[in-house]
Formats: structure tokens, C-alpha cells, sequence
């Protein structure tokens, strides 16, 4: 864990693993009240982000491209793969009520 105190008492802080990837990013008030954002990496790629209350899971196919993305236990996108480069992904039922347009980033990626 690395961190920087700033003159205003507010401390930032990350994280890192053995590659020296960026794992975890926490920033606090003077008064100790935090934001943080956690990843969790399986052979090099993204498997789970937690910030907050909200988990976001994603899974991949044997060439390492976008399967699935679960929110909070709901999966919202799966990604189906033909011809070997052509992707169409399907959106969970409940995706209108998500407002965070980052889950859409690994639609087809």
C-alpha cells in the first residue's frame, strides 16, 4: 500500500500486486471518511470491481473475450461469439435500470 497525506489532513492511497498493478484506490477526508475502488485480476484480466456497494463481475470465454458482466449478483450483458470475431451481446431485462454507462464498455470487448 502506498499513500500520500495532503496539507488539508485528506490521505490518498493505493494498492498494488506482485506485477505492480493497481488493485485498489482509496481516498479519505481529514476525517477519515472514504471512497474506495477494489479490482480483482485473474491471469491478467478484470474479474471483479467493487466500489461501494456495488459488485461487478466478469466472466470470459477460452479466448479471453467478454463473456458475461454481472451487477450485484444480475447479469446484465452476455456476449455471444460466432465466426470467431463477430459479437452480439444481449442485455439483461433489468439493464434500463442501471444508469452507469461503464458496464456497456464491456459489451463485445
Amino acid at each position: 500500500m502506498r499513500s500520500k497525506k495532503f496539507p488539508n489532513g485528506s490521505k490518498f492511497s493505493y494498492g498494488h500486486d506482485i506485477d505492480d498493478t493497481v488493485t485498489s484506490i482509496t481516498q479519505s477526508t481529514d476525517d477519515g471518511e472514504g471512497n474506495s475502488t477494489q479490482t480483482t485480476y485473474t491471469f491478467g484480466l478484470p474479474t471483479q470491481h467493487i466500489s461501494g456497494n456495488n459488485k461487478v463481475r466478469y466472466s470470459y470465454d477460452h479466448k479471453r473475450r467478454v463473456k458475461t458482466v454481472n451487477l450485484n449478483g444480475v447479469e446484465y450483458i452476455t456476449n455471444t461469439y460466432t465466426d470467431g470475431t463477430k459479437c452480439s451481446p444481449t442485455y439483461g431485462q433489468n439493464i434500463l435500470s442501471c444508469s452507469s454507462s461503464w458496464i456497456f464498455d464491456r459489451a463485445c470487448s
